[in-house]
């Protein structure tokens, strides 16, 4: 089972994910690629 703390970190994970692949669809997609690598 998962404890809080790695809950936590694996929710906030995925809440980058989506805000990243949000801006990259609705800003500039060769930026976020640069900030990833």
């Amino acid at each position: 089972m998962l404890n809080l703390t790695n809950l936590t970190s694996y929710n906030s994970y995925k809440i980058m994910l989506i805000i990243i692949h949000n801006f990259a669809f609705f800003n500039q997609p060769k930026l976020i690629l640069l900030q990833i690598n």
